[in-house]
């Protein structure tokens, strides 16, 4: 994320059974959702870190070691058929700070002919929450004030299974929400949430092979 500020966004997801159960005091954050659960069973993740890149494929498998992160991005990076996007996502946040209620509103263009169907995704994250964490990097692994980052907080809609948004969609086709229209994405956002913190992830997934095709990032409270 350093190297490349504009081309990778990162969502931390602390589902992994055991591991990021609550367990007070020196761990009492509660970082688990359901749609941390979902992939994680999903893609059948079974030890940690490890992730997903773009949940792509590679070698067989979309599991990625961390270890690898760096040079599957470098890789992709310098791909430049695979960096030619085939959508563009515009968002719209509305975020009413009494109610606590996100309102986003997207327009997503396909900028080629494709085949299959699309959903369109939105993810919540937050960053800069201090809580215990076990850091095997250090001598004294266990860290009291870890400051955690990217944190999922949810994926909607249906726990970011997401809306089904094209099928073979043609260059040019739009899909567009209005604004208060009943198919506005809605969501309040929970109170213990700092939505000072919060950034609104929307990405759009090929159905058929699982992988995101593109993805767009703002802060919950910058309107755009």
């Amino acid at each position: 994320m350093e190297d490349n500020p504009d081309d990778v966004v990162a969502v931390s997801v602390h589902n992994s059974s055991s591991f990021s159960e609550v367990d007070a005091p020196k761990y009492p954050a509660d970082f688990e959702t359901e749609t941390g659960e979902k992939l994680r069973v999903h893609f059948q993740i079974g030890s940690y870190p490890n992730g997903l890149i773009n949940r792509t494929e590679w070698n067989g498998s979309f599991i990625v070691g961390h270890q690898l992160w760096e040079n599957q991005v470098n890789t992709l990076l310098q791909d430049a058929d695979y960096m030619s996007p085939s959508f563009s996502v515009k968002l719209l946040n509305i975020y009413n700070t009494e109610s606590r209620v996100l309102r986003v509103i997207p327009e997503v263009e396909a900028l080629e002919d494709l085949t299959g169907n699309y959903y369109f995704v939105i993810y919540i994250t937050e960053s800069h929450i201090i809580s215990g964490q076990i850091d095997n990097r250090l001598n004294d692994s266990y860290v009291e004030d870890y400051e955690h980052n990217h944190v999922l907080r949810t994926g909607y809609p249906q726990d970011g299974d997401g809306r089904l948004i094209f099928t073979d969609p043609s260059a040019g086709d739009i899909y567009y929400v209005a604004e208060e229209s009943e198919d506005e994405y809605r969501l309040t956002i929970d109170e213990s949430w700092d939505a000072e913190n919060c950034d609104v992830i929307c990405f759009v997934v090929n159905d058929d092979t699982e992988e995101i095709m593109q993805i767009e990032e703002v802060h919950l409270l910058s309107g755009e």
